[in-house]
């Protein structure tokens, strides 16, 4: 959902967004506004999306897919990832995974029969518990990828390319993977 976005986006929520008014309206009453002024606000944070993207060093896309984390102490966590670059990944889980954990990762990319393996470390980790409302998640934590193999480092950059042309097409969901 797009208020979803709004939320999790860094310059909205230091109130440092370049159409801060606009979201605003947006996010607290988007009953009031007709289907094009809809449309054109998401525009609007869209633009403003692609332009956080390119101060990063790698692009990022929204995704829905199940990781499959082993921990060092061997535990075995499900996680769900939300965004996915070729440098890493970041995930939802309700168990929480340490800044600079070393992680064990499992995972289908492009819809692929045979899943991809990998070793991460865990860069951030969020605490969700304390806010108010309801979070499906307790932790949100990014994870760099260490070893990545070409063919997975492949699958990924194709998928970038394709989500990349989507996003020009103002396809908004998270494509799933």
């Amino acid at each position: 959902m797009f208020s979803s976005r709004l939320k999790s986006c860094k310059l909205f929520v230091k109130q440092k967004c370049p159409y801060q008014k606009e979201m605003e309206r947006l996010y607290l009453i988007p009953q009031l506004l007709d289907p094009e002024q809809l449309l054109e606000y998401e525009r609007l944070c869209l633009s403003c999306l692609r332009g956080e993207q390119q101060r990063r060093k790698s692009q990022r896309v929204l995704v829905s897919f199940f990781v499959f984390c082993q921990q060092a102490d061997h535990a075995r966590i499900v996680a769900k990832a939300y965004n996915l670059s070729t440098e890493g990944i970041a995930v939802k889980t309700n168990y929480p995974i340490s800044k600079n954990e070393k992680l064990g990762m499992e995972f289908l990319v492009l819809s692929r029969s045979n899943s991809f393996r990998v070793v991460g470390e865990g860069m951030w980790r969020q605490f969700h518990g304390d806010t108010s409302g309801r979070q499906e998640t307790l932790f949100s934590a990014g994870i760099r990828f260490l070893d990545i193999d070409d063919s997975l480092r492949s699958a990924i950059e194709k998928y970038l390319l394709k989500t990349r042309n989507q996003l020009s097409g103002l396809e908004t969901t998270p494509a799933k993977v």
